[in-house]
């Protein structure tokens, strides 16, 4: 449990406000993405909760304390309480670790600062928190807080995308389709992207369309791009759905749409 959805809505009501917002945005897209739906902290009541976090060592209790004042969801409790509770937890707990950087990307409780954000994500990271994992990797791309690097942006990137995370194999994806910290390689490049669009991840659906289009990376197949541009549009992507159109000038007959068609009637995301 990384964030919970209060947490989550109220990072994303201060993010415009915010010069370090497009770390931030991403990070948060991540954790949708990563952690699914976030269940509730236990049963403990507000007054057990801070009884536990006072005692040296209960560090679950200490973040789970901290969280909720962080959320707001404790009166007469701010940010500095939520900061002072997680670092009392971080040495043992990686979301501590990960909400001290959320802290200092946002100024919430200590003056902002993105060099320290970066520092406790990567913190985070190293213990194995997924979010935090993919806050290191943008850092990197887009060079907050670090230096601007590509080729350290795909490695942590990679990181999750060999665990399966779609948006982080949609940004294995791009670095290759790009040429982006490694050489361009569109072979590379589909592959990623299909692992990502056969859990349903919309960007990488659209990118297949195209590669498909016009056999880059994979063999022609106006079939394929019908069904992939249709399944990306299906989420909205209204540029998906143009191209679609388009691709009677590739060869699509009223056969092959209707064999796409079945494709996407028959897709279902899979399940990692």
């Amino acid at each position: 449990m990384l964030l919970t959805c209060s947490a989550m809505k109220r990072e994303s009501r201060i993010l415009p406000e915010r010069s370090s917002s497009r770390l931030l945005a991403v990070g948060l897209a991540a954790a949708v993405v990563i952690c699914g739906q976030f269940g509730a902290f236990g049963a403990l009541s507000i007054k057990d909760l801070e009884k536990a976090a006072k005692k040296r060592g209960n560090i679950e209790e200490q973040y789970q304390l901290g969280m909720l004042y962080f959320n707001g969801e404790v009166e007469g409790k701010e940010a500095r309480h939520a900061l002072s509770l997680f670092k009392k937890a971080e040495k043992g707990s990686i979301q501590a670790q990960h909400m001290v950087g959320v802290c200092y990307a946002l100024g919430e409780g200590i003056k902002r600062n993105d060099k320290e954000a970066f520092k406790w994500y990567q913190k985070a990271a190293n213990g194995g928190d997924q979010v935090a994992t993919f806050k290191v990797a943008a850092c990197y791309e887009k060079g907050i807080g670090v230096e601007k690097s590509p080729e350290s942006a795909l490695r942590w990137y990679r990181r999750l995308a060999d665990k399966d995370v779609m948006e982080a194999q949609y940004k294995v994806g791009l670095a290759y389709h790009l040429a982006k910290g490694i050489r361009k390689d569109y072979q590379e490049a589909a592959k990623w992207f299909r692992k990502a669009a056969d859990q349903g991840h919309q960007e990488s659906q659209f990118q297949l369309g195209g590669f498909y289009t016009i056999g880059q990376g994979v063999e022609k197949d106006v079939v394929e791009a019908y069904k992939w541009y249709s399944l990306a549009g299906a989420f909205g992507n209204q540029k998906a759905l143009e191209r679609r159109k388009g691709l009677t000038r590739y060869g699509l007959n009223p056969a092959g749409i209707a064999k796409a068609k079945k494709l996407v009637e028959a897709f279902k995301p899979s399940s990692k």
